[in-house]
């Protein structure tokens, strides 16, 4: 907006949400700006992001922007220029778009997690693959977020931990032939991984939570389940069975844990879901009696202490 502008903006966040909107709370806005000229703009703006994710300022510039794009872009191509309407404004085409990204973003990172593990080495790929939770995070960010700074330095200090203990928990291996390819595949798997928790956290605040954990399962069922047992390739016995469903279980309850902790705040919940490599080291250490060795005991304590300056500043 113009520098000269006055604006002023009233911002609440407590009304309640009707029954078809499924927010926890309704942020009705409302600005006044004031033009040089005398004009008096005013309007009404809700919305379900929570203040400490995103300012009022921030939401006044980017309704704005909307807004330069109609006009600027959307009017003129219209009218001096004729274009034809070609995109429909069905309520639920950027829900369905979200979804479509955390179903295929969680069974792609899935395959290519498993084929770096396949040609590589765990102690190059796991690393990488931890920082998933980050790349959430960082896109949760720049689509708006808003953490601080003491927040932000508290993830950095967890991701930081989690990849400690991560690269530490491969122990001696024997060089790989494919270790080039095998973090390449890990990168985009961490980058997949990302996309997914972002658009999974994206959807929860607008669909029940069934819905916003669904898509991956459907995607894995119809592009992975599907064409193995139909070519005869998926042989399961009783005991890999067990632990086949005990995993499915699992992640779906971390899954449905996820999208309503990113209700709160997207980039905190990645970071602190994404604390696999801790908890399973963690685990073998207490049910299996592994060593963590220097490093992993190192990554632990960091995360733990980050965990505890994060909760305390959430607090």
């Amino acid at each position: 907006r113009p520098a000269q502008d006055r604006v002023e903006i009233w911002d609440a966040d407590d009304f309640d949400p009707w029954e078809t909107l499924f927010w926890e709370t309704v942020r009705v806005l409302f600005y006044r700006q004031h033009k040089p000229d005398g004009e008096l703009m005013e309007a009404y703006w809700l919305t379900d992001f929570p203040r400490r994710r995103v300012g009022s300022r921030e939401i006044f510039r980017m309704a704005k922007r909307r807004w330069e794009i109609e006009n600027q872009g959307f009017n003129d191509a219209k009218n001096p220029y004729g274009f034809e309407h070609i995109c429909p404004h069905e309520p639920h085409s950027l829900l369905v778009v979200w979804l479509l990204i955390s179903g295929l973003g969680n069974v792609g990172g899935l395959l290519l997690v498993y084929e770096a593990l396949r040609i590589g080495k765990v102690g190059l790929a796991s690393p990488v693959i931890s920082t998933e939770g980050a790349i959430a995070a960082v896109i949760a960010v720049i689509a708006g977020e808003t953490l601080g700074l003491p927040r932000g330095v508290a993830l950095t200090v967890i991701v930081i931990g989690i990849v400690a203990v991560a690269a530490g928990s491969a122990g001696e291996e024997a060089p790989g032939h494919h270790d080039v390819k095998a973090v390449l595949l890990a990168s985009g798997a961490a980058l997949s991984f990302g996309l997914c928790l972002y658009a999974t956290g994206r959807v929860s605040t607008e669909v029940p939570l069934v819905w916003a954990v669904l898509p991956p399962r459907v995607v894995g069922v119809v592009a992975v389940a599907i064409p193995l047992v139909l070519s005869s390739r998926i042989r399961l016995t009783r005991r890999a069975a067990v632990l086949v469903v005990a995993t499915g279980l699992a992640e779906v309850g971390g899954y449905l844990a996820f999208a309503f902790g990113a209700r709160h705040g997207i980039a905190v919940t990645a970071v602190l879901g994404s604390q696999f490599a801790v908890t399973s080291a963690i685990a073998a250490y207490l049910l299996f009696g592994e060593k963590l060795g220097r490093i992993r005991i190192a990554g632990v304590v960091v995360t733990a202490i980050g965990v505890a300056v994060l909760s305390a500043l959430q607090a």
